[in-house]
């Protein structure tokens, strides 16, 4: 956002000898000062918004503001410190490239949001822009300071500082700036730069990358999937630590296919999703599903042999349809080894559409029905019979889910409430659910099922159930 005009500035007073300062650093480079004396006069003209009107059209010119210097001391000499500041930090990188990387960290990691807090306090900072912007096409050095080009945003800003090649070997100091600057302007522009430049010799801790990801800004995310990537953590992690590293990650992103693309381009160009383990593959499809990144690592998971159902279990409920259609069918695949009451009670615990219809259909067939029966009377069978109710609850709830599967769902709670009417304190939530709904199918169903209670006895007459009195 930008300021117009109207808006209140700090006009700090230069000091007195600002201009013995600027010669003595000369000699000294001390990187201290030099950051001091930047941030001083990146600050000591503003300028503002004001609309004017050009060949019919309004738009709106910055204009310095009358009275921005100190009296006897003119925007003009100020403008002229400003630019003498920044010849003796390209001298400098002339001289000894190293130094002036010392020099630009300082100064980076000291300006702030309060300094920067806006598009215009952005262009106004001579030295900042320099540094960070040199070489962008979106902006341009006048005499009366940094504009943007006819036509562009700042948005459009992206890593072209001046020199780049010299921040070619410098990611150390990129990564210590994405973590210590103030300014979130210098932050998203370091992040960016090590982009380009590379993480490769970056050495970090999980719990960093962790804290990266946890920030708000896409950018700080992908360069956190870089460095999880780059340094290894991404081929060790299980699906529980990569779901708390990558927590952050679906809040940026959520379904941006095209920052998507760019976490595949990443995994591609670090040699492919060979070298991530299933967790964090398994988390990518969970928290990415419509950002086409999903799909493409479950086209890599699929095609690792292995046995069991670790790897498909924990993507029961994965939001995109086609990921979640592909996994019922490699479930029904191995049916085999869906025999057991803790595969069930994964199963019987999914809540997205696709999931609860698949699981609907199964219920429905005989040989599942035995498998089921067979471990009601088991050691856990207890626990299976609340999940089996939870589940039938959450159906017929369900408002994506439908009508015909939330009447399957009513039709098999009921079935089970006939056989078993000790379990009747599963069904009556269940029927209020339905009674209550806004879909009429719904409503008659459980009618029906009211009706079916009374006559054959396990549900009593003169109860009253969501309002609707039995007789």
């Amino acid at each position: 956002m930008v300021q117009r005009a109207g808006s209140q500035y700090s006009r700090p007073q230069l000091p007195a000898n600002v201009r013995q300062r600027l010669v003595a650093v000369q000699k000294s480079h001390d990187p201290v000062e030099i950051a001091a004396l930047a941030r001083m006069l990146d600050g000591s003209v503003r300028r503002e918004l004001r609309p004017t009107t050009v060949t019919g059209l309004e738009v709106s010119r910055l204009v310095t503001r009358p009275g921005a210097a100190a009296a006897g001391d003119s925007v003009r000499s100020r403008r002229h410190l400003q630019r003498k500041l920044w010849r003796i930090m390209r001298g400098m990188r002339q001289r000894d490239a190293g130094q002036y990387l010392s020099v630009c960290e300082v100064l980076l990691a000291g300006y702030d949001d309060a300094g920067v807090s806006d598009g215009v306090a952005l262009l106004d900072s001579y030295v900042l822009m320099h540094v960070l912007f040199h070489d962008s096409a979106v902006v341009r050095c006048t005499s009366s300071g940094w504009v943007l080009v006819s036509g562009a945003s700042l948005s459009d800003l992206q890593w072209s500082p001046a020199f780049p090649q010299v921040w070619t070997g410098a990611a150390e100091i990129l990564w210590r700036l994405t973590q210590t600057a103030g300014s979130r302007v210098v932050r998203r522009w370091a992040a960016l730069g090590l982009r380009v430049v590379g993480v490769s010799q970056l050495q970090v801790e999980l719990s960093e990358i962790t804290e990266l990801f946890g920030r708000s800004e896409s950018g700080d995310a992908e360069l956190a999937f870089a460095l999880l990537v780059k340094s290894g953590f991404a081929g060790r992690l299980s699906l529980t630590e990569a779901l708390s590293v990558l927590a952050g990650l679906s809040q940026c992103v959520r379904s941006d296919a095209a920052v998507g693309l760019r976490l595949q381009s990443q995994i591609e160009d670090a040699g492919g999703c060979e070298l991530i383990s299933d967790g964090v593959l398994q988390s990518l499809i969970l928290l990415l599903p419509h950002t086409g990144l999903g799909a493409f690592v479950w086209d890599h998971l699929q095609g690792r042999r292995r046995s069991g159902l670790d790897w498909l279990l924990p993507l029961l409920d994965c939001a995109d349809e086609r990921i979640g259609r592909e996994v019922q069918e490699h479930l029904n695949e191995r049916r085999q080894l869906c025999a057991g009451a803790e595969v069930w009670l994964r199963l019987l615990g999914v809540c997205s559409p696709v999931a609860a219809a698949w699981q609907l259909q199964r219920m429905a067939e005989p040989e599942v029905r035995a498998v089921i029966s067979e471990l009601l009377s088991g050691p856990q069978g207890p626990q299976l019979v609340r999940a089996m109710w939870n589940f039938w609850q959450r159906s017929v709830e369900q408002p994506r889910l439908p009508l015909g599967f939330r009447r399957l769902a009513l039709q098999q709670a009921g079935g089970r409430v006939r056989q078993e009417p000790g379990e009747l304190w599963g069904f009556e939530p269940l029927l209020c659910s339905a009674l209550g709904s806004r879909l009429a199918g719904l409503r008659n169903a459980a009618l029906q099922w009211l009706a079916v209670g009374v006559n054959e006895g396990w549900l009593s007459a003169g109860t009253e159930v969501a309002g609707v009195e039995l007789h």
